[in-house]
């Protein structure tokens, strides 16, 4: 067995460098085939080039003078986007990764291929103004890894948009290019276009990428709160347990962010990419990951539990209380109902009252959930005076029925009674169903008719099932005798006799109906055998008996019953051609 060989020479390693990078500017620097290189460094011509995650890391610091105090950790963690990838994953985790990274296995890309499947990138990026402090310190440009993050489109450290180079990673790698003038000309397309405040949007996202690939130093999460906790503890808590509004975050995030989305298309709010994106919310995926966090984290609190009501705080429409500030109320409870937000408002003076928004972002008025204490002396100085319930109706800006209620739920007495005793709404709305007069004849609408009242007795069974035993005898005689044999089936019965519907129901109730239909409804082959003798029939008055293949023609049938066609002729016919004996039974009898 060979011993593994060190490389006389290998480059140093920039600050925040691709692995890819460093490989390419060995080949370049040494002037030797790719192939060749890929022999010495990992001992293999096949070790596949990867811009991201590479593999095979033992086999490649083997290689590595052992002064350079390169490790497959360090190289891990340092010098490709791992730490992107793990950040709010558990140690355990990443420890798993490394050992792939370490050796071939194919295990690797199945084991991160779910996380990498939302990667928008298709050239590698760079950011000029870093280039150009690169060429100054190092002589050189290089691939820097913070440039090639899913979320990274701005420079945060020279406030500048990254641009495209001419490098293509949408397929798979193929050779290892480094950067330089050529592939990174300034007059390459920006990889965005940004409007507005959007660049601060941008560069927050990128900042939370940065952090992302130093979580392995310093943890974006602590106390082992996860991610998914955090989101739950922003307010976006679902009424399941332990699980995320992912609705409500999703369009929470929509709002903040705003045009931002459009760049990104698995974030685009259109309508095909609406569930598949909601769904990824606080996944697997690092991408998503980087949105949720940069949406939840450090932002102020205002933005964080941002409502489709607006920021608080929010007005009070109590018609009996000024508040000495005109927007009293801080307290909202925002929940989805049929495809609307709901915000549920409680003031400090016990007003409680709702609003509904619309996914269009419709605002609907305000309805009144609770009076609280600040109706009481109202109530009882108006009823006192005698006043009527339509004016204290006014005063409260409530229906009459909704003072009732107030009043009841208060324990005030009202000296008058109102028509409708069912609950109502407090905030205006009609009452559900008016009340029935007894001298009058409930409209069936709202009246269903009980066994016990005279004018609506009960089904009797009993006649319904000896009518249709007896309609449905007569209907399939008259369907036997049409002129163009025909089927006797149960739809074509239930849609010629009274109350035919219920044939297509459990028969348990009508057992003479159920067996009537099981003495005169065909199967397909007796059905099709009084349509065969009547073609018979017909064609013998022409003169002539019709052979089997002719008769199928005539009852429009395949060659496939043409054993089943000659046996209707042999009862028909003899077998000489001539009539048989039920035949000319028939005709005597005639």
């Amino acid at each position: 067995m060979s011993s593994i060989q060190e490389v006389s020479y290998f480059p140093e390693i920039y600050p925040d460098e691709l692995l890819y990078s460093v490989i390419a500017r060995y080949i370049r620097h040494t002037g030797v085939a790719q192939t060749a290189a890929l022999d010495v460094l990992f001992g293999t011509k096949g070790a596949k080039p990867s811009y991201f995650l590479p593999t095979r890391l033992d086999a490649f610091v083997q290689r590595i003078p052992k002064g350079r105090e390169i490790t497959v950790r360090r190289v891990a963690l340092e010098n490709t986007i791992l730490p992107f990838y793990t950040a709010f994953r558990s140690p355990a985790y990443l420890e798993e990764l490394l050992e792939l990274m370490s050796g071939a296995s194919s295990l690797f890309s199945q084991k991160v291929g779910a996380a990498t499947g939302s990667a928008t990138r298709a050239r590698l990026r760079y950011c000029p103004d870093c280039n150009d402090d690169a060429l100054q310190q190092f002589g050189e440009p290089y691939w820097m890894r913070r440039h090639q993050l899913d979320t990274s489109l701005v420079c945060p450290s020279h406030g500048s948009l990254l641009v495209d180079s001419s490098v293509d990673v949408s397929r798979n790698v193929r050779n290892y290019v480094s950067a330089n003038s050529a592939n990174c000309p300034s007059s390459s397309p920006f990889s965005a276009q940004v409007v507005g405040d959007d660049m601060d949007k941008l560069n927050r996202i990128a900042l939370v990428g940065h952090a992302m690939l130093d979580s392995w130093r310093v943890p974006l999460l602590t106390d082992g709160t996860t991610l998914r906790q955090l989101v739950i503890a922003s307010g976006f808590k679902s009424r399941k347990k332990g699980q995320v509004a992912r609705a409500q975050l999703s369009d929470a995030i929509v709002r903040h962010f705003g045009s931002v989305l459009e760049i990104w298309p698995q974030l685009s709010s259109g309508q095909s990419h609406e569930r598949s994106w909601r769904c990824r919310l606080v996944s697997e995926s690092p991408f998503y990951q980087a949105i949720v966090f940069s949406f939840v984290s450090p932002l102020p609190k205002s933005q964080i539990s941002s409502t489709p009501f607006g920021d608080g705080p929010w007005g009070c429409p109590n018609p009996l209380i000024a508040h000495a500030v005109e927007k009293p109320v801080t307290k909202i409870t925002v929940r989805r109902n049929r495809g609307a937000y709901v915000g549920e408002f409680e003031c400090s003076c016990g007003y409680v009252h709702t609003r509904r928004v619309d996914d269009d972002g419709t605002l609907h008025p305000p309805r009144l959930r609770s009076f609280g204490p600040s109706a009481i002396p109202t109530l009882e100085t108006s009823v006192a005076a005698g006043e009527t319930c339509k004016a204290i109706a006014s005063k409260l800006g409530v229906s009459g029925p909704s003072v009732a209620v107030i009043a009841r739920t208060h324990g005030i007495d009202v000296p008058w009674s109102l028509r409708s005793e069912s609950p109502c709404t407090q905030g205006g709305a009609k009452s559900g169903r008016k009340k029935v007069r007894k001298d009058r004849q409930p409209p069936k609408k709202y009246y269903i008719p009980v066994a016990a009242d005279r004018r609506f007795s009960k089904t009797d069974w009993t006649q319904v099932d000896d009518e249709l035993a007896k309609n449905v005898h007569a209907e399939a005689d008259r369907i036997r005798q049409l002129p163009p044999p025909a089927r006797v089936t149960v739809n074509a019965l239930a849609h010629a006799i009274p109350r035919g519907y219920l044939l297509q129901r459990p028969l348990s109730r009508l057992p003479k109906t159920k067996a009537a239909l099981a003495n005169v409804v065909e199967i397909p082959d007796h059905a099709l055998r009084r349509k065969m003798r009547a073609a018979i029939a017909a064609e013998m008055e022409r003169g002539h008996a019709p052979t089997p293949t002719k008769l199928l023609r005539l009852v429009g049938r395949r060659t496939d019953r043409l054993e089943l066609a000659r046996a209707v002729l042999n009862e028909v016919l003899g077998r000489d051609g001539s009539p048989g004996r039920r035949a000319r039974s028939e005709s005597d009898r005639d």
